[in-house]
């Protein structure tokens, strides 16, 4: 008997799958640094930090959706143990954590369970699923892949599923209005009792013992409801015909029976596991988890671990416990993956993709001509000749095509120092720049326009949009707290007084026009909104400035969206602006805020949408 899965939850489908996630490879063969097998919450956390980390990673699972036993079982029940949320539904956690991944493209390998491990001649690993597909990685993280978990049955069990007898709550308005038995005294069946109390007609909830399993806050909260929670209480018999009608309970000490009417009776035994073919690969298991040590490595080289399915002395099985574990493995896996490379991420550049960045030593020069303290420049190249630079909370971008340099924005004043290094860092002199282009009229990104001596080119709205002089940084019109408008201001003016250049003499350009920079037509693409704009440069790459950020240092929120509005002038046709950028096709999106995406325009903008509450095409 087999737990089936729950309803189809929002969450990647199989990167190799059809529309269905049936797991059918369009491409047989993968190859990328890291693995992770299983893609429950400490899978999807380290393929954050591994993509955080500059690796490139798949994530492979038996289950049809990413999210393990969270989305199969439990979506709607409220988890407490997670740092930063008071309680969050299960879904929506593995919602946050797939767009948290998101901006780092993992390849996701759905229905599909690892099968085999090869250790190959040259270090690497070829893990195979059991339909066919191969991985060759670096190193893997075996993060749940337990296999097919199978519930602890109850006494007339198998004539009752489905007819009111259940394992799991996937959605809780399906018991609403009835009398519930629930079975077990651990977490999952005090939350279940905790989160149905406000619907369901009557609870109640029997255990063998007196001590419960359960956090004990949860305990305290049950038993201070409506629940009626019996002790020493056992399932004898369940009595109906069609379905459950009632079930006939006994107490253990006494043998006293009773007969409770209910219409539902959720079984919160409890499950087993089995590690499935991970056994046949020669890890040290105890008790059916694979035992770590401090680093998470297993026995096996290049083999790591993480989360549930990990043992060592003094082990807490938590969602909490197993996203810290899930960056251990991580960060000890990126320094087996390459021997050059820091433990502590912090220590090094971090650049998104390794094969494509920018890390050269060069000492540069300060604006008065001293020499600048040798440093490391590190940038992300995107696409051949395309350089992002800044911080992250504010992006500007380089295009070198031979000898010839486009800055696309300026950054914020304190940020010119990046520019001298990483034209140095190109071989270049700040004479190769040869054009400016700007996007829109919000003051962080024309900070060194003026400095920059090249020619600009400014989108129309945004030459009549600015006025020369000191710039005041905006405030939102959605409601935001005061603390995140004074961090904002702050992290912008600590970069440099934030001045607002002259453009109304500069070159203009209108929405949708055709550019001629270096010597290559690109058409620019940016939305109509004034302080918006976008260009696609070069096959596969868009510029999307502040028409779409994957960052709102507002509300810290991460992944594809719009600014808060009141950030742009008209909050409506920035909206509509979006589909101005799905019409752009291109692989990889670059935001003035936030880190790319690398899963293409269409998704992105669909994200963006969801995230404004809008329908997936205006």
């Amino acid at each position: 008997m087999q737990a089936e899965p729950g309803p189809a939850a929002a969450g990647p489908r199989s990167a190799t799958g059809d529309g269905e996630g049936d797991g059918r490879a369009a491409s047989d063969a993968h190859d990328v640094d890291l693995l992770i097998i299983g893609a429950g919450p400490a899978g999807l956390y380290a393929a954050y930090y591994a993509g955080f980390r500059g690796l490139r990673v798949a994530l492979m699972d038996s289950l049809p959706e990413a999210g393990g036993q969270v989305t199969a079982l439990y979506p709607e029940k409220l988890i407490y143990d997670v740092a930063g949320f008071p309680a969050i539904k299960g879904q929506d956690l593995i919602d946050n954590l797939v767009a948290q991944a998101a901006p780092f493209a993992p390849v996701y390998l759905l229905n599909h369970r690892a099968e085999d491990l090869l250790h190959n001649p040259d270090g690497a690993l070829t893990v195979t699923s059991h339909r066919g597909t191969t991985v060759c990685c670096r190193a893997a993280i075996i993060t749940g892949g337990i296999g097919t978990f199978t519930p602890r049955p109850l006494p007339d069990a198998e004539t009752f599923e489905g007819r009111g007898l259940r394992y799991f709550v996937p959605r809780l308005g399906d018991l609403a209005d009835q009398d519930v038995l629930i079975v077990g005294g651990g977490d999952s069946a005090f939350d279940w009792a905790l989160n149905l109390e406000p619907i369901a007609k009557s609870i109640t909830l029997i255990h063998r013992r007196d001590t419960f399993r359960a956090h004990e806050h949860t305990v305290a909260q049950v038993m201070a409801s409506s629940v009626q929670v019996l002790t020493h209480t056992e399932v004898a018999r369940i009595c109906g015909e069609d379905r459950v009608r009632s079930v006939e309970v006994f107490d253990n000490r006494t043998d006293e029976r009773t007969t409770l009417e209910v219409q539902a009776v959720v079984a919160a035994l409890g499950f087993t596991a089995d590690l499935g073919p991970i056994k046949r690969w020669g890890v040290e298991q105890r008790k059916r988890h694979v035992v770590v040590d401090t680093t998470m490595r297993t026995n096996l080289d290049r083999v790591f671990a993480a989360g549930d399915i990990t043992d060592y002395e003094g082990k807490v099985r938590l969602i909490s416990v197993g996203f810290g574990e899930a960056a251990t493995a991580v960060n000890n896996a990126a320094t087996v993956i390459d021997p050059s490379a820091k433990l502590f991420p912090a220590l090094q550049p971090v650049a998104l993709l390794p094969r494509s960045a920018v890390g050269v030593s060069c000492p540069g020069r300060t604006g008065s001509g001293r020499p600048r303290r040798r440093r490391k420049v590190s940038g992300w190249r995107s696409h051949p000749g395309v350089h992002r630079l800044g911080s992250g909370y504010v992006n500007w971008y380089v295009i070198s095509d031979g000898d010839r340099l486009t800055l696309v924005d300026a950054g914020m004043p304190g940020q010119w120092g990046q520019l001298v290094d990483v034209v140095a860092a190109l071989g270049r002199s700040l004479s190769d720049v040869e054009a400016v282009v700007l996007t829109h009229a919000h003051a962080d990104h024309l900070g060194f326009t003026d400095r920059a001596g090249a020619p600009r080119r400014a989108r129309r709205s945004t030459c009549r949009a600015t006025t020369p002089g000191p710039a005041i940084v905006g405030s939102p019109a959605a409601p935001v707290r005061r603390s995140a408008q004074l961090a904002v201001a702050a992290a912008l003016h600590a970069r440099g007084p934030v001045v607002h250049p002259d453009l109304r003499s500069q070159r203009a350009f209108d929405d949708g026009a055709t550019l001629d920079v270096h010597g290559d037509r690109r058409r620019g693409a940016g939305p109509h909104a004034r302080q918006r704009g976008a260009a696609p440069v070069g096959p596969g790459v868009l510029f999307a400035s502040d028409a779409l950020v994957t960052f709102d240092p507002y509300t810290r929120r991460r992944g594809p969206g719009l600014m808060l509005p009141g950030v742009n002038t008209d909050d409506e046709r920035a909206l509509r602006s979006l589909d101005r950028l799905f019409e752009v096709a291109a692989d990889v999106v670059l935001p003035g805020h936030g880190e790319p995406w690398t899963g293409g325009t269409a998704a992105a903008v669909a994200q963006a949408r969801r995230a404004r509450g809008a329908s997936p095409r205006g």
